[in-house]
């Protein structure tokens, strides 16, 4: 009861303290405005407002600041709307040092000026040039006697040592810097909201003023833009020659250009005849859109007339026009803005969770606070002799004072001195997966496979490359963000690398997550749904990682990085028996629901998996899994040890924690793309948010890719890859129709029955069911149930 009652005492007085400073600052408010609003030096001291004692403040107030000291009384009012607001004292004590600069630049500033020429007799009547306690002041000044000598004294002045220019350019910059911090500029750059502001505004004008520049330049050294003439459908060739010659023509390389984009079959009646001139001209702006849409031949007319006339040959018209991918402009636009008051809040629960500690009798101070979209962090330092685990002792404790739902003690953070305490963000906003994109477009750094995943827990956006990672894992329960999470893994492959770069290979046994990227350009084969072509699949893989090891020995190169680097030797590369393609792409492989797979295939798909991710890093074969079960039946020990780099979301327990990162803690996960990430190059899990995109967004881009490329699969089917059992009974062992009969006359498929009946060890047995289920003879195993035989016994004669 004492502690609860100290406690309470302790909460209330900052609250009561502040309240009782607020209205000190109020007060000292109107007492020193109506001092100085009712101060004349030229009338006696009784006709203040406020008697002998605000004359006396007033004339103080005037000597010293001069017109600036009509700023003091707002400063007042503003120290009491910080007490009213229960400000946090460091910010509350930064705040006041920046408008107490304000009063002081003013005057410095205002001491430059003459106030003859500057103010009216208003304000001069209010100034103090009498005798006063039988000293002489001079004439008035507008920023006080002291600062005037201190701008212009006899010596050591600031007029003599930088100068007026100089005076005037420093303290407008202290100036203008105080007023930016208290309208919340720093806020704003923190927000990069001022940054991205202004590069727009430059950019805008940038952009006007290229456009300016190449009309002026297109008015001077361009022609007007010509018209074609199109001969009719009933012209025939026949009018070559009385054609006249156009004034205006196609350079060669334009010529080039336009005949074989637009070039059709030769039965179009309509043809566009272009004579080229002598002297060469650059043609303006050529509306290609409408020469492409006239389905048109382009001719080039010779300049003489007995010149044979060149007609190209006609070429398809394919859908790959443009090269380009598509941009950050096809999503939707993020209009998060972080509230004003999320900094003041984390102060307050700064103190909270400080004065938490103390009642504890743990002894810290409160560090760095960072905090992201839908987290924030802070560094809490504690003093020497006191146990870190101490602090990860009181999680329960410090997440109930502090009202969270769930909070993540990091004792200590890696590379620290410190202690690091998550707590969810007051107020969430979820991560745009067009921020990323548009940060990665932007910026200089290009990743081989980048995954844009989302933001860390200070706000940094967190992208990651596939290629040194070199696999992945991801786990999560239903609702915590892993189908979302994968959705984002594709549209950071499709949208930063060309289908010629990237090729990807998709499992969905759902058959409705990631069934709709199956027309994309970059997909190797449509997105497989069922367990038989999953395994087909990952043999071709296997197939395809010895071949690729076969070039790069042949070659004489280590990896794929060094193989599209290198300079091609086409007499060595003819003497290889199999083509060497001019450039390997990166091949993604996604399983999403691996459990399933395991469950109806457990040897089938596992053994390729593990073989891929042992060895196929170096020829540019990556793997993804997903599953919603991270139990060691299905992350066995094989995988976990080739797969470093894993994401956990929110998993049901600690156990499901411990499997997939090693360490407890995705269980108090919040969920909805909260997770934590382990990569090789990172010490211990790190938490992000990740992105998010819509499925609005999502066809918007497989749309526009498929417009911009032509889709072609490399394999349609994947039956010529299935593995079968081979029937030659030589490769069988001798007891397996011996094992066949026995259980299509029993129907009883076991191996315990086939170890009792035929007189033999447990591995012969369980070789044989195994020989069995793969020709089709029973079904496959149902755990504790037995196995169903699918064919029956054929009658005997007789």
């Amino acid at each position: 009861m004492a502690k609860e009652q100290q406690k309470s005492k302790y909460s209330l007085w900052p609250s009561i303290s502040c309240t009782v400073k607020a209205s000190i600052y109020l007060f000292l408010t109107c007492f020193s405005g109506l001092s100085l609003w009712s101060f004349h030096n030229n009338q006696p001291c009784t006709q203040n407002w406020i008697g002998l004692f605000g004359w006396l403040l007033s004339f103080f107030l005037l000597y010293c600041f001069g017109v600036a000291s009509f700023l003091i009384p707002p400063y007042f009012l503003w120290l009491s709307f910080l007490h009213f607001k229960n400000t946090p004292t460091k910010i509350l004590r930064r705040k006041a040092l920046a408008f107490a600069s304000i009063p002081i630049c003013s005057a410095i500033l205002l001491s430059m000026f003459s106030p003859a020429r500057v103010l009216p007799l208003f304000l001069d009547s209010r100034l103090p040039k009498k005798v006063v306690l039988g000293m002489h002041f001079p004439i008035s000044y507008l920023g006080g006697i002291p600062f005037y000598n201190l701008y212009a004294g006899q010596s050591l002045c600031l007029k003599h040592l930088i100068g007026s220019v100089g005076t005037g350019l420093i303290f407008s910059f202290i100036l203008f810097f105080s007023i930016f911090y208290l309208c919340g500029g720093i806020v704003l750059i923190k927000k990069k909201i001022l940054q991205k502001f202004l590069k727009n505004k430059l950019h805008a004008c940038w952009r006007i003023c290229k456009s300016i520049l190449k009309r002026l330049i297109n008015k001077q050294n361009y022609l007007p833009k010509p018209s074609l003439k199109v001969l009719s459908p009933t012209s025939t060739k026949m009018h070559l020659r009385s054609f006249p010659t156009p004034t205006v023509s196609l350079p060669m390389e334009e010529n080039e250009q336009f005949a074989h984009r637009n070039a059709i079959d030769s039965g179009d009646p309509t043809t566009i005849f272009v004579t080229p001139h002598p002297q060469k001209r650059i043609l303006p702006s050529v509306d290609k859109a409408r020469v492409t849409s006239s389905e048109s031949k382009i001719v080039v007319l010779p300049q003489h007339p007995h010149e044979k006339i060149i007609r190209p040959s006609p070429l398809p018209v394919l859908k790959k026009e443009k090269s380009e991918l598509p941009q950050y402009h096809l999503l939707s636009k993020s209009d998060n803005i972080k509230p004003e008051a999320l900094y003041e809040e984390l102060q307050k629960k700064a103190v909270l969770l400080q004065q938490t500690l103390e009642s504890f009798g743990i002894e810290a101070a409160i560090g760095n606070i960072s905090f992201g979209p839908t987290l924030a962090a802070f560094e809490v330092q504690p003093n020497t002799g006191v146990k870190v685990q101490k602090i990860k002792a009181l999680e329960n404790d410090i997440a109930l004072n502090l009202q969270a739902s769930s909070i993540r003690i990091i004792a200590p953070i890696p590379g620290k001195a410190a202690v690091g305490i998550e707590i969810p963000n007051p107020y969430p906003q979820p991560v745009n997966f067009r921020d990323l994109l548009e940060d990665y477009q932007k910026c200089n750094r290009k990743l081989q496979i980048p995954l844009l995943l989302g933001k860390k827990a200070n706000g940094e956006n967190f992208l990651a490359d596939l290629a040194t990672m070199p696999h992945l894992i991801i786990a999560g329960t239903t609702g915590s963000g892993k189908s979302v999470c994968i959705n984002t893994i594709v549209m950071s492959l499709i949208m930063t690398s060309l289908p010629s770069d990237i090729k990807l290979v998709i499992v969905d046994p759902k058959k409705v997550e990631l069934t709709g990227y199956s027309q994309l350009p970059h997909m190797l084969t449509p997105v497989i749904t069922e367990a038989r072509d999953a395994h087909s699949a990952l043999i071709w893989l296997v197939k395809e990682m010895e071949l690729r090891y076969e070039i790069l020995r042949f070659l004489g190169v280590r990896n794929i990085q060094a193989f599209n680097s290198r300079e091609r030797n086409i007499e060595i590369e003819a003497s290889y028996d199999k083509e060497i393609p001019e450039k390997m792409p990166f091949i993604v492989g996604i399983i999403d629901e691996l459990a399933d797979l395991l469950l109806s295939s457990s040897q089938d798909i596992e053994t390729p998996i593990i073989r891929l991710a042992q060895m196929a890093r170096a020829v540019g074969i990556h793997l993804i899994l997903a599953t919603q079960r991270p139990s060691r039946d299905v992350i066995t020990g094989l995988i976990k040890a080739n797969f470093p780099s894993r994401i956990a979301f929110k998993v049901a327990n600690k156990v499901n924690s411990q499997i997939i990162i090693d360490e407890p803690g995705a269980e108090n996960l919040m969920g909805n793309g909260d997770m934590l990430v382990v990569s090789p190059s990172s010490f211990g899990a790190m938490r992000l948010q990740g992105a998010y995109i819509c499925d609005e967004d999502i066809n918007k881009v497989v749309k526009d890719l498929c417009s911009r490329f032509l889709t072609k699969y490399v394999i349609p089917s994947f039956d010529t890859y299935e593995t079968t059992v081979p029937t030659n009974s030589e490769e069988r062992d001798p007891l397996y129709h011996q094992a066949k009969t026995l259980v299509l006359q029993t129907g009883n498929a076991s191996t315990t029955f086939l170890q009792r009946k035929l007189k033999i060890g447990y591995a012969r047995a369980a070789s044989l069911i195994d020989q069995l289920e793969e020709e089709r003879i029973i079904g496959p195993s149902e755990g504790a149930k037995p196995r169903q035989v699918l064919i029956q016994m054929p009658p005997q004669e007789g």
